[in-house]
């Protein structure tokens, strides 16, 4: 269940900013990027509400409490 919301995470990101979420030149880095949050530096000046992105965090966060 948790990688199903994850998933969704991303496409809305990709529906949002037109780009995915986690890029990087090899799957190592990717997996970094991923486990550290780094998306959250680039969705915060946005017209997208508070609560969207707060939404948005959460499916794609990586802690699954």
């Amino acid at each position: 269940m948790a990688g199903d919301m994850w998933s969704i995470g991303v496409i809305i990101y990709v529906l949002l900013f037109g780009k995915y979420p986690f890029e990087g030149n090899d799957e190592e880095i990717v997996l970094y990027i991923q486990t550290m949050g780094a998306f959250e530096d680039e969705i915060r000046n946005t017209s997208v509400s508070a609560e969207g992105l707060d939404f948005l965090k959460k499916l794609l966060s990586s802690d699954e409490s």
